[in-house]
């Protein structure tokens, strides 16, 4: 509950509510208080949620919002594509070439990615700066 008072939804082992209308109706309720307040979300779990079986209509059209990325073959292409991503739902523009520069240098995991945007959003509302590879380098990154 009001985890839409904090900057980022993370939800790990997603599948885990397949038939679980309880747990269906509160994930429910809680995306709408998200989406209500521009909060992203990710999601994590063994399918898409496309693949859950037993869901709620009106969460699965939810579920259906989500950017669906395959894990684990994280390659550069989808690892600069989630960066973007996890930016840009924070209302950041990241460019292809800064997108590259930090996948060549992040560890490519989700949870690397989720650490980054949230420094990266961070620093650049604090600077007034877009994220360019010269800001980048002076945030350590």
């Amino acid at each position: 509950e009001q985890a839409e008072n904090d900057g980022l939804l993370v939800i790990d082992d997603i599948h885990l509510i397949d038939g679980r209308s309880d747990w269906q109706e509160a994930l429910f309720h809680c995306f709408n208080r998200c989406s209500a307040q521009s909060v992203p979300i990710v999601a994590a779990g063994r399918a898409p949620p496309s693949a859950l079986t037993t869901v709620l209509p009106d969460l699965q059209s939810r579920l259906s919002l989500l950017s669906v990325f395959r894990l684990p073959a994280w390659d550069l292409g989808d690892f600069e594509h989630l960066l973007s991503e996890l930016l840009r739902a924070r209302g950041v523009i990241l460019s292809a070439e800064v997108a590259r520069y930090l996948s060549i240098r992040l560890r490519r995991i989700p949870k690397e990615a989720v650490r980054v945007a949230k420094i990266i959003d961070q620093a650049s509302l604090a600077e007034q700066r877009s994220p360019t590879i010269p800001f980048l380098k002076t945030l350590g990154l």
